[in-house]
């Protein structure tokens, strides 16, 4: 037999309230920065980060401060974001960015960047299944009354520049549940393995629904066959407990649903 697992997490926050409010602000937030308005662009970004700290926010924020001219808060939020960033490519780039302006503030030649080292072949470290913590505190560290020390950038370097990296709209903590059960998908295979030898030929999709606290702690665990299949139902939910959830970024309760599509293959005749 053979199993496979498709399909898309179908998640939603208990509480929509951070998502909404953060899209909302996000949203504002670009098309003030596509004006040009940069000031009010970076306040939008900031109240779309309180919403949900989510770290795109702050690279947006700092593109909006360096076009603005502002570069100590430039240089301030791309290192909040390198801080942050789970995207090891746009983390280097804020590296680079915070690094160049702290120069030019001290009146330096910026420094050269890196060589890239040589590949290794050796095994690659190991990654925790929990996404890394944005800090909804660090906006109170963002240095005050900061004047430009440069011209705004004009409006034709301007029309080349964009926010940054797009917020999708979802949360690391949803795609954190998506890559775990994917990872223990062997553990899920068993289940429907196991009743498969008792209902031969048989498909089966199985809607896994979970409600985590902010923590990552289970609360509840339901599972939902499209036909008469408790066996498989009850082995589902208790895999799912099994599992250790990574914790939420908005402090929020946080339900989402999973679908399982068992596709029925033949044992092969040996």
């Amino acid at each position: 037999m053979m199993f496979l697992l498709t399909g898309t997490v179908q998640a939603e926050e208990a509480v929509q309230a951070p998502v909404t409010e953060a899209r909302a602000h996000y949203q504002k937030g670009t098309a003030l920065f596509n004006l040009g308005e940069y000031g009010d662009a970076a306040d939008e970004y900031k109240l779309a980060y309180k919403s949900l700290p989510e770290p795109v926010f702050l690279y947006n924020i700092a593109q909006a401060y360096r076009l603005q001219g502002d570069l100590q808060k430039a240089a301030f939020f791309y290192v909040s974001y390198a801080r942050n960033a789970k995207d090891p490519v746009t983390k280097r780039e804020a590296e680079t960015r915070a690094r160049k302006i702290e120069a030019q503030l001290a009146g330096k030649k910026p420094p050269e960047p890196k060589a890239e080292p040589e590949p290794r072949n050796d095994p690659p470290p190991k990654v925790e299944s929990g996404p890394p913590k944005a800090d909804p505190k660090v906006l109170t560290d963002e240095p005050k009354n900061t004047k430009p020390v440069v011209a705004a950038a004009s409006p034709e370097a301007a029309a080349a520049e964009t926010p940054g990296p797009a917020w999708t709209g979802s949360t690391e903590r949803l795609s954190s549940m998506t890559d775990l059960i994917k990872t223990h998908r062997d553990q899920f295979r068993f289940c429907y393995d196991a009743w498969a030898k008792k209902h031969p030929k048989s498909d089966q999709h199985v809607k896994l629904t979970l409600v985590l606290h902010p923590d990552g702690k289970l609360d509840t665990a339901e599972a939902t066959a499209t036909t008469k299949a408790p066996e498989l139902e009850r082995c589902i939910i208790a895999m799912s407990k099994q599992l250790t959830f990574p914790p939420s970024t908005t402090g929020k309760l946080t339900k989402f649903n999973y679908p399982f599509e068992f596709k029925y293959r033949p044992e092969p005749v040996k």
